[in-house]
């Protein structure tokens, strides 16, 4: 899997409006997901845990089969 993208959300807004008024083309990762940081990317299972505790969400009931 190739790395995402990381990409500061003015950083997007200048490419997007240069690319609006024609002055560069479009990045061939133009249509794939960004990320504005890190962070963002690497909610792993240990912190969804976490975060559902501290908001009160409960995690979906998982059912065996037989």
């Amino acid at each position: 899997m190739k790395a995402a993208k990381i990409q500061s959300l003015r950083s997007l807004g200048k490419e997007m409006k240069a690319v609006a008024r024609g002055e560069r083309p479009a990045p061939p990762d133009a249509g794939k997901p960004s990320f504005n940081s890190v962070e963002a990317r690497s909610a792993s299972r240990e912190r969804q845990r976490l975060r559902r505790r501290a908001f009160g969400q409960r995690a979906p009931e998982r059912r065996s089969c037989g």
